[in-house]
C-alpha cells in the first residue's frame, strides 16, 4: 500500500482546527532521509548541519499580519533544501552538487531540482531534463524532491482561514497560501521509496566535490549551458 502523510498527522488536527505553531510532526520518506544521511556523513556538511533542511514551518509571514499556511511536500516529508549562501563561495558549491545530482539522477531518483534560475525535472521514462526556473525563490538554497503533483497524489479542501496559537499563547488567523485551499493529504510518489543510503558512487561524488570546495578549486559554472537549458 503506498503512503499517504495527512494533514493531522503533520498538524495534529484536522484543517480547520487550531494550529500549534510549536506542532510539525515530520517523517522522512527513505528517499529524503537516505540524501540527508549521505549529506551529514561528510565534514562539510556535518559541520554545518543547519544547511540540510527542508521540513518546513507552520506559516510564512507576508508581512502586516497577513499569515499563510499550507500543506506541502516539505511537510509530507518529501524535500530536502540545502542551504548555500548566495555572493559567496557556497555558490560554487550549489552548481557542483547540481551536476553532479543531475549526473547521479538514475541513484537518486529524484522528481524535481530547483537552484537559482533552473529547474530539473522528471520527464517520464526515468528521463529528466532541465528548462528555466522563473518563479525565484531558490538563489540561497538547492530544493530537491521526489513529489508527484498528479491530482492523484494531492488532495485539497476550500477553506477560507485557520486559526493559529503561537508559542505566546496568541491566537491568529492564517490564510491558504494560494488564497482558497489547502491540501489534507498528500501520497508518496513511487521515487520516494528510493534508498541510496551508502550509494559508493554518490559517496566518492561528494568527497570528490567537497574536497574541491575546501581546496577552493570550484568556480562558478553555467547551469543552464550545462545542463542544456534551451533559451
Amino acid at each position: 500500500m503506498p503512503t499517504v502523510i495527512t494533514y493531522r498527522q503533520v498538524f495534529g488536527v484536522d484543517l480547520g482546527g487550531e494550529v500549534q505553531e510549536s506542532h510539525v510532526n515530520y517523517t522522512p520518506c527513505p528517499a529524503t532521509s537516505s540524501l540527508k544521511k549521505q549529506l551529514l556523513k561528510t565534514g562539510f556538511f556535518s559541520q554545518n548541519a543547519s544547511k540540510v533542511g527542508g521540513v518546513g514551518p507552520p506559516f510564512v509571514d507576508q508581512g502586516h499580519g497577513d499569515l499563510r499556511h499550507e500543506f506541502n511536500r516539505h511537510h509530507a516529508g518529501l524535500a530536502v533544501d540545502i542551504m548555500l549562501k548566495p555572493g559567496t563561495t557556497e555558490v560554487a558549491l550549489g552548481h557542483a552538487l547540481v551536476l553532479l545530482f543531475n549526473k547521479l539522477g538514475a541513484t537518486l531518483n529524484f522528481r524535481g531540482m530547483i537552484y537559482q534560475d533552473v529547474t530539473v525535472d522528471l520527464r517520464g521514462n526515468g528521463t529528466r531534463s532541465a528548462s528555466a526556473w522563473t518563479d525565484g525563490g531558490h538563489d540561497n538554497h538547492i530544493h530537491i524532491d521526489w513529489h508527484n503533483t498528479n491530482s492523484h497524489y494531492v488532495v485539497w479542501q476550500d477553506i477560507a482561514e485557520i486559526p493559529l496559537r503561537r508559542t505566546s499563547g496568541e491566537q491568529l488567523k492564517m490564510k491558504p497560501k494560494n488564497g482558497k485551499s489547502v491540501a489534507t493529504s498528500i501520497e508518496w510518489s513511487s521515487e520516494a521509496a528510493t534508498v541510496f543510503e551508502g550509494d559508493p558512487t554518490l559517496a566518492q561524488g561528494l568527497t570528490d566535490v567537497l574536497n574541491d570546495y575546501a581546496a577552493g578549486n570550484l568556480q562558478p559554472r553555467n547551469l543552464k549551458k550545462e545542463l542544456g537549458v534551451t533559451p
